[in-house]
């Protein structure tokens, strides 16, 4: 008998391997540059610093993005933003190669399978968000927040089920 994977890879012709390699990175990513490979696929390329304890041990990692998410992401990005706050998703791996003036070089990439834009300081709508702990431009009701970002409007809550049973109904 067959597993899932093995039906699947026999179909497509493409074996399917778990990994442990996940991770997520939060942190300022800037604007990409985007280019296409010679097989016509879109490839985007930009660097992310990720904030760590002290300027001096910041992480700077390459982030990798293919097809959809690197087109997607180039259309999102904000217009006259030079960077923005992301949470990557994806496979770590640590590149090595020899400059031109014969030193080694490495440099940290991760293929991003997920890029989500953090909201925790940035602008929408003309309405600033800030991390906690700074009131000046916060909501301190969430659901005013919704309202207001939505244009939503706040309804009396609805029964979720009838409540005019006969005498010999059951409520459920």
């Amino acid at each position: 008998m067959q597993t899932n994977q093995e039906s699947q890879s026999n179909k497509k012709g493409v074996c399917i391997v778990a990994t442990n390699n996940n991770t997520i990175l939060v942190g300022q990513i800037m604007q990409p540059e985007v280019r296409s490979t010679k097989t016509g696929k879109t490839v985007a390329k930009a660097r992310m610093v990720v904030k760590t304890y002290g300027d001096a041990d910041d992480m700077w990692v390459s982030v990798n993005m293919w097809e959809n998410l690197a087109d997607n992401f180039n259309f999102s990005f904000p217009e006259g933003s030079k960077t923005v706050r992301a949470m990557v998703t994806g496979r770590l791996q640590e590149e090595k190669w020899t400059g031109k003036d014969g030193n080694e070089r490495k440099e940290i990439v991760i293929t991003a399978d997920q890029v989500a834009i953090c909201l925790d300081y940035q602008t929408v709508g003309g309405i600033t968000y800030q991390a906690s702990g700074k009131d000046d431009n916060s909501y301190a009701n969430k659901t005013e927040m919704v309202k207001d970002v939505l244009g939503a409007v706040e309804r009396p809550a609805e029964p979720v089920a009838r409540n005019d049973y006969g005498e010999n109904e059951a409520p459920f």
